[in-house]
């Protein structure tokens, strides 16, 4: 699920996407709150939850997924 007002869901032009993630990595949810208070917006998330794709919003082209686009 894209989340909505991101730069990551104006990019796809929806608001879900199907993508392939063949990895164990992934970004500790119990941090989550502490990313989104120094700046970095989660965009994007898997079907439980899991963070996909985050962005900064303030920087013209920062965005990073877990996932092969």
């Amino acid at each position: 699920m894209l989340l909505p007002r991101t730069r990551a869901a104006r990019l796809y032009g929806a608001e879900e996407a199907t993508e392939d993630y063949y990895c164990n990595y992934g970004v500790n949810p119990d941090y989550r709150l502490r990313l989104e208070a120094s700046g970095l917006r989660v965009s994007g998330v898997g079907g439980e939850g899991e963070i996909r794709i985050v962005e900064l919003p303030e920087h013209p082209f920062f965005i990073a997924s877990l996932f092969l686009p």
